[in-house]
């Protein structure tokens, strides 16, 4: 099957977001299912180090709302979806330092002097 979906993807020029794509129309997934059997599954990948976060691609506004209303709650319990963030950039939630503005940081450097009006 691998094989296979090489030569699509080559024949078609697909990128790999498009191939992920095709193939995701082709094949079902264990992702499909009610609540209980998609997070067994999202929690089966993770906890079998298959996958370190998912993707999710849904079609509609209502796929949407059902993931969030019944799927997260579920993997929020199991302690695999969090609940709240530690700060409220990427950066912050990351444990990234802010870097220094270069302009900011050159200035100072330079011993340069703000311009009063």
């Amino acid at each position: 099957m691998t094989a296979r979906i090489q030569q699509i993807a080559a024949e078609r020029k697909l990128t790999l977001r498009e191939t992920v794509l095709y193939v995701d129309r082709m094949i079902r997934t264990a992702f499909a299912g009610s609540p209980a059997t998609v997070a067994d599954e999202i929690e089966r990948w993770f906890l079998g180090g298959a996958a370190d976060g998912f993707i999710v691609y849904l079609t509609l506004p209502s796929e949407f709302a059902r993931f969030a209303d019944e799927v997260l709650p579920i993997l929020r319990e199991r302690g695999l979806f969090r609940s709240e963030y530690e700060s409220d950039t990427l950066r912050g939630n990351l444990g990234l330092a802010v870097p220094p503005n270069r302009y900011t940081l050159a200035r100072s450097e330079a011993g340069a002097q703000p311009v009063s009006s």
